[in-house]
């Protein structure tokens, strides 16, 4: 009778110390903070690596209590999907190329105003005054809290039959684009734009289906256009950000002290995607050279004649988004 007692009373410690052991396991599991964040760019990108010293960050920050688990290379969602499922909650963060924005926040489409921003720093200046602050809040509106900019590239033109020096070298060629206004200004030079996502312009360039792209020179290295293209032009024509958000609800349910975590961890990946591009393009005009290309750099006087051409473009997108529009483009022409 003792016996069976104690065997008993044995089963019953046993069963007690698993409950609370599991308790325990599920109450620290509780604490810890697990957040999604979605890109489309492929590993070799600084986005992409702005993506991991971000999550390195917070975790070290957060002595692990605050993981940011990763998914690169459009593993969640693609380009186009990735700002919806982001304002919608089916990602809590997300690092989105600012094109596809621009359905949703047509402001957004100052980027691709041509000629209009000079460099990195130049972009870097505008985020941080008034064209920053209007676009924060109407991403705010969406939904979307801006938390860095992500510094990706600027647009060149490269093509197969000859060197592209003034604008009426584009007349007659047909010219991969990456969205609507590109498209106008091909159109402004005599060109026939055809829309194609950076995956299929190797393709249709090999094939012949265009004779040439609108795209930075860094992916014309990284993704070896230099094997069907012969020229490049360094045109900066507009430039394409890839900026990191949060959900808006989701953030306003942190904590404070999580929320100033993870806003010094952004600002820390964002001075590293700075640099890191910057060094990029210098690392990528020696290798299109060692590859072939014949890489033209316009005068100032021709880079006069592709604004001035490209004027109409600006112009009338000024017209569409009247007082503010015109405020926008005065106050980044202002840090030039």
């Amino acid at each position: 009778m003792k016996k069976g007692f104690g065997v008993f009373g044995v089963v019953v410690l046993v069963v007690t110390l698993l409950v609370v052991f599991c308790s325990y396991s599920l109450a620290q599991e509780q604490k810890r903070l697990v957040i999604k964040y979605a890109h489309t760019l492929p590993d070799m990108e600084p986005i992409a690596e702005q993506a991991k010293l971000f999550a390195k960050c917070v975790k070290e920050k957060s002595a692990g209590k605050i993981e940011i688990e990763v998914y690169p290379a459009a593993q969640l969602f693609t380009a186009r999907d990735v700002f919806p499922a982001v304002r919608k909650g089916a990602v809590e963060m997300a690092a989105v190329v600012s094109g596809t924005m621009q359905g949703t926040i047509p402001l957004m489409e100052i980027f691709d105003l041509p000629f209009l921003f000079k460099d990195f720093m130049q972009v870097k200046k505008a985020w941080g005054g008034e064209l920053g602050s209007t676009l924060k809040k109407e991403l705010e509106k969406n939904g979307i809290k801006l938390l860095a900019e992500g510094y990706h590239s600027f647009i060149d033109v490269t093509n197969s039959k000859h060197e592209i020096k003034t604008p009426k070298d584009v007349s007659g060629l047909k010219m991969r684009t990456i969205g609507p206004m590109t498209a106008d200004i091909v159109k402004i030079m005599g060109g026939g734009p055809v829309v194609l996502g950076g995956d299929e312009a190797f393709l249709a360039m090999e094939r012949k289906v265009v004779d040439g792209s609108f795209q930075g020179f860094r992916s014309v290295a990284y993704r070896k256009i230099y094997e069907v293209q012969k020229y490049i032009t360094l045109l900066r024509l507009n430039y394409t950000g890839v900026p990191m958000v949060i959900n808006l609800a989701f953030w306003k349910s942190l904590p404070k002290d999580v929320q100033s975590l993870i806003e010094k961890c952004a600002e820390e990946s964002e001075d590293f995607v700075l640099k890191a591009t910057m060094k990029e393009e210098q690392d990528a005009i020696k290798t299109l050279k060692e590859k072939g290309m014949i890489i033209y750099n316009p005068t100032p006087a021709e880079m006069k004649e592709f604004s001035k051409a490209t004027t109409p473009v600006k112009e009338a997108w000024i017209k569409k988004h009247g007082e503010v529009g015109a405020k926008l483009v005065q106050s980044v022409e202002k840090l030039q």
